[in-house]
């Protein structure tokens, strides 16, 4: 996500991290899933760049920078 690229997974920690179809995709777990969501990416430049976009800007939430002042404000 960091990289700015899309993200297939299934929803088993992810809850938090993924929104299906709008930073990622989220996925049975099944082999045959996985290999239809990823077809799709390799096949839609378009959407691998949407959702590409929308997990780097997501993910950077979570930069360390932003965490540790976050909690520094919650201590103060």
């Amino acid at each position: 996500m960091a990289c700015a690229l899309p993200v297939v997974s299934t929803k088993a920690g992810t809850m938090d991290l993924i929104t299906d179809g709008v930073n990622g995709i989220r996925s049975a777990r099944w082999v045959f899933c996985f290999e239809r969501h990823i077809a799709r990416l390799y096949r839609d430049e378009q959407l691998r760049k949407k959702l590409g976009t929308a997990a780097r800007k997501h993910i950077e939430q979570f930069d360390w920078n932003l965490v540790a002042k976050n909690i520094l404000k919650h201590l103060e």
